[in-house]
């Protein structure tokens, strides 16, 4: 009779162990899950306040590629040497030379733009 008890006991014993075993896995699971979801959303909050300043970056960039653009159709639609002369023409071409090296400062200008900290955390918090 008291090795029947005793055997009951180890049974009850047991059976409290596992499942108390398994509630815990199962509240770990849970937290988990929790913390997983809770990482998720502070990315997706980082990229809402991301975009903004990303689409300035283009707005910005097409701006200054509109104006260039406008800039070079103007200089390069004068007239023949005919109609405006010799003088008009050089003055012109060295417009169109001046604007080339601005151009090329401006793209170098760009590039050290990519490389400032700023840029590149934008530029590495979007990729993520």
């Amino acid at each position: 009779m008291v090795t029947q008890v005793a055997l009951i006991a180890l049974i009850i014993l047991l059976l409290s162990l596992l499942i108390g075993a398994s509630y815990n896995s199962f509240i770990h699971r849970k937290n988990a899950l929790q913390y997983a979801y809770q990482g998720l959303e502070v990315q997706l909050k980082k990229r809402h306040e991301l975009l903004p300043r990303l689409a300035e970056v283009v707005q910005t960039s097409a701006q200054f590629e509109f104006r260039l653009i406008e800039e070079t159709n103007k200089l390069l639609s004068g007239g023949t040497v005919k109609e405006i002369g010799l003088p008009a023409i050089l003055e012109r071409e060295n417009k169109i030379a001046r604007s080339i090296l601005q151009f090329t400062r401006e793209i170098n200008g760009d590039a050290a733009l990519r490389q400032q900290k700023s840029f590149v955390h934008l530029q590495q918090s979007i990729q993520r």
